[in-house]
């Protein structure tokens, strides 16, 4: 089990790999509400525990980051 998914049973695990490079656009909220939400800075934060069927909504959101800091990790 990866430490970033240490929290949740879920088959997968999501890391933001640089937060400050978040540009906050909120496409990763759009794609996935119940996995990533914009904290009060502006930034992604991730939601844990992971549902079990977020997958691939994760994924989806990984790939519509402009900044390409989600990372998914099928464990």
């Amino acid at each position: 089990m990866s430490m970033f998914n240490f929290f949740s049973n879920a088959p997968y695990g999501v890391s933001i790999t640089d937060r400050d490079a978040c540009m906050g656009c909120g496409d990763c909220v759009e794609k996935a509400s119940d996995i990533f939400y914009l904290a009060g800075d502006g930034k992604v934060m991730v939601i844990f525990p992971l549902p079990a069927d977020g997958q691939q909504r994760a994924e989806d959101a990984a790939a519509a980051c402009p900044a390409g800091i989600i990372v998914v990790d099928p464990e």
